[in-house]
């Protein structure tokens, strides 16, 4: 294949760090089934990666969820499992290159944060800051 890939372009120019937190993100609670969750999961993997296979629901169209959809669903995940969804959405809603991509995650985002969590929204700048890529060649052991 020629340049095949399965990221997107805009996906590849975040930190590394940034990519491995939304990769986190693109997977299930392990505890319960919760399709509305899913929903949120399959349209994450539709935002940053290319479908190769379209015929598999894997990255499936579906309807965003309303939050209070996804509100009575989060309390029955791990706090482990929301925060890797909590800042995978933050990052794309900061970083996301199509503005209403980057509005959906920031509303989940905010509201996940805000109404559910109780936490203060980060400002892109500390996210920036927070997950910059480190050269490892400068670090002391």
């Amino acid at each position: 294949m020629e340049d095949s890939k399965v990221l997107q372009d805009w996906f590849r120019t975040i930190s590394f760090k940034m990519q491995s937190v939304v990769i986190s993100a693109q997977r299930g609670p392990d505890t319960h089934h919760c399709k509305n969750i899913k929903s949120i999961t399959k349209w994450i993997r539709r935002n940053c990666q290319i479908n190769a296979d379209t015929s598999h629901s894997f990255m499936e169209e579906r309807p965003l969820p309303t939050f209070e959809q996804v509100e009575k669903e989060i309390e029955f995940c791990t706090v482990h499992y929301v925060l890797h969804l909590l800042h995978g959405l933050e990052i794309i809603g900061y970083k996301h290159p199509e503005t209403e991509v980057r509005k959906k995650a920031m509303y989940f985002y905010t509201q996940i944060a805000g109404s559910i969590l109780h936490l203060t929204i980060e400002t892109e700048a500390a996210l920036n800051e927070r997950l910059a890529d480190v050269d490892v060649k400068n670090v002391d052991n």
